[in-house]
């Protein structure tokens, strides 16, 4: 856990608005979830702690998994920070239960079942339910039992997990509560939403409730989400570990090449015309894959059930005269199908014969040239399967990667681009099993304000309509200062678990907590930010949030809507440094309102020969001011693959 300071006021019955050394403002009580204890008639007669003392004991199983072990200690951590009170753990051996124990059990204790509690509860699901005195919390997992217990300190004691860098810890005199009775189920299996401070934070991406591929946590966190993963096999992009660029020598017609390099495999090549395999094909792409998925699965534990099988991140798919007449008949995203599930089938056919019925898994991407689905307008006028052989088999998942769209509309908006508006209920014709992954920036320039929100709701229900289990909202991954990413991080860790929370109230949660007293500065920016890009789309019929495409440019940004940005944010550092907040709190949230000054900045710097043409001679010290200013707050890129100290030999300033 990172440590930060905490205020130092102590609030009697409820949390008051006051500010820790980060800005961070504390919450009422009433902001809890939902809870009959919420209820205006119920009487909180049970005090969990009281002027820094305790009677409550924290009870964990005696045969614990690490992830219980660790919810434990989280929980008495965060206890003592909040209520000034030591609690004690014990295993469940060493204590004695009736109703009045005063116990939080926290994990599959046997002491659930004397006290009646009964919930149905899968994957990452938790209750907190109160029997009596006593406080039970556990989950469908050792990862749910963790969640639980996260979402005790948030919803009930008030501590926010807001950035990877700020904790929100508020000091508490006593707490006091009634009946609780909260069963919670994420709305997705998996939840993801990258960006850099958090994929390099275990334990915090643990306490946003995000779960991905990419990262195998410890135990303590959870454990790996059963996603496949090695040195010789990259979660993703890995259809060249399926079939070695080594056999590219001898076996040219099994890859696609780029300047003389395999850069993907033909998925043609020793399949037969009716999807089956090509005995009479000694070597080929499928039969290689077969082989490696095989090794894979040997390799992997037990509870690994998921293998990605995935185009490389490259626009050159085969086209050999094959590929080229079943494009025709299938399109990429058939033929993509058609190879994957004979990979599924024969695999899964191997692990039922030698591995007692081991189950198996394959992802797939339907992801920039696959991502159209194998579908043809029927004569009802409904689309329907090009054939059977392109209908998903049982075991694969469809990852929907929906890279060319419009990030400004939702999936279904009338405004959205054709294809995409039924993009996904075309998918859903071939496949049943779904994971999504979707894009909330814009890689060219990280500054650039990139406005998808309003749209998340609307998508994250048509994500959970199809029947997808996972969602990745992908940020700036490579890059970990940015306001707008942390602010999004925080709303979609609270929506992809729940998708009926509302947006503008989570907006403004974390403004009131991480901007303090600057918090409605802070909402003004974004405000206008907002309503700036809602005017773009009206003014220029060339503006798009399509990806590739240049939202750089001079013509769009005006100067006085940068400038007004640029000065709200001033009055908002001024606001600050003028109050009655001690050196280090103004401190933090200064550095916090620069760094949303910072894209605006930068925006009239890259576009300051097109807005100064009477200053060219003041550019250079300008470019070199605002780089020195971005150093300092911590930023690293300006784009996905460029750095910020690169900014002037690329400009070639």
């Amino acid at each position: 856990m990172k440590k930060i300071r905490k205020i130092t006021a102590v609030a009697a019955l409820i949390l008051a608005l006051a500010f820790s050394a980060f800005g961070c403002a504390a919450h009422s009580n009433s902001d809890s979830a939902p809870t009959d204890g919420d209820k205006a008639e119920e009487v909180k007669n049970m005090t969990l702690f009281e002027n820094g003392k305790t009677d409550y004991t924290i009870v964990y199983p005696d045969e614990r998994t690490e992830a219980e072990k660790y919810a434990a200690s989280t929980l008495g951590e965060f206890f003592k920070e909040v209520s000034g009170a030591s609690i004690r753990l014990k295993q469940e051996k060493f204590v004695t239960y009736d109703e009045n124990a005063k116990i939080i059990s926290v994990g599959a204790t046997r002491f659930i079942e004397k006290a009646g509690i009964t919930a149905e509860l899968e994957h990452d699901g938790f209750f907190i339910k109160t029997a009596g005195q006593n406080v039970f919390i556990n989950g469908g997992s050792g990862r749910g039992t963790l969640y639980g217990v996260y979402e005790f300190l948030d919803a009930y004691l008030g501590v926010k997990f807001l950035t990877y860098d700020c904790t929100y810890v508020p000091k508490l005199g006593e707490y006091k509560f009634g009946k609780i009775d909260d069963v919670q189920a994420p709305s997705f299996k998996y939840r993801n939403f990258m960006v850099a401070g958090y994929n390099d934070d275990k334990a915090y991406m643990s306490r946003m409730r995000f779960v991905n591929e990419y990262h195998t946590v410890a135990d303590r966190f959870g454990g790996n989400i059963g996603w496949f993963s090695s040195s010789d096999c990259p979660p993703a992009h890995n259809s060249l570990s399926y079939v070695p660029v080594s056999y590219a020598s001898r076996y040219p017609e099994m890859f696609s090449f780029v300047r003389g390099n395999p850069v993907e495999i033909c998925q043609t090549y020793g399949i037969t015309e009716n999807g089956e395999i090509d005995d009479g094909v000694e070597i080929s792409p499928i039969k290689l894959a077969i082989e490696s998925l095989k090794k894979f699965v040997l390799s992997a534990k037990p509870d690994v059930t998921y293998f990605m099988f995935g185009q490389q991140d490259v626009q050159t798919p085969c086209r050999c005269a094959r590929c080229m007449r079943d494009t025709e008949k299938y399109g990429r995203g058939g033929i993509n199908i058609r190879f994957v599930n004979l990979l599924a089938r024969e695999v899964q056919k191997w692990a039922n014969e030698e591995l007692g019925g081991r189950e198996v898994n394959v992802i797939t991407f339907a992801y920039q040239y696959s991502e159209e689905p194998p579908v043809e307008l029927g004569e009802n006028g409904e689309y329907r399967p090009v054939d059977d052989t392109v209908v998903a088999a049982d075991n694969v998942s469809v990852r929907l990667a929906t890279y060319f769209c419009n990030g400004y509309y939702s999936l279904e908006d009338s405004r959205q681009i054709a294809k995409y508006r039924t993009l996904l209920s075309n998918w859903s014709k071939v496949a049943s099993k779904f994971m999504l992954w979707d894009y909330h920036i814009d890689y060219y320039n990280y500054f650039n304000y990139y406005p998808t929100m309003h749209t998340w709701k609307e998508n994250l229900r048509l994500y959970k309509n199809i029947g997808a289990e996972y969602v990745l909202m992908q940020s700036a991954q490579n890059e970990k200062v940015s306001w707008q990413a942390n602010m999004e991080a925080y709303v979609a860790s609270k929506l992809m678990w729940n998708i009926e929370r509302d947006v503008d109230e989570l907006v403004e949660e974390f403004f009131t907590y991480y901007y303090g007293i600057a918090k409605d500065y802070a909402l003004e920016y974004k405000t206008n930010a907002d309503l700036y890009y809602r005017t773009l789309f009206e003014r220029f019929d060339d503006y798009t949030l399509v990806l590739g495409s240049d939202r750089s440019a001079v013509k769009y940004y005006d100067l006085g809507f940068l400038k007004g940005q640029e000065e709200l944010m001033n009055k908002a550092i001024g606001f600050v440094s003028a109050s009655e907040l001690n050196s280090d709190e103004a401190e933090t949230v200064i550095k916090r309102l620069k760094i949303m000054r910072a894209p605006v900045k930068f925006m009239i710097m890259h576009n300051y020969n097109g807005y100064y043409l009477d200053k060219q001679s003041e550019y250079k010290a300008y470019v070199d001011d605002v780089l020195a200013e971005l150093s300092e707050l911590g930023f690293a890129r300006y784009s996905e693959g460029s750095l910020l100290n690169e900014y002037k030999a690329n400009h070639r300033i």
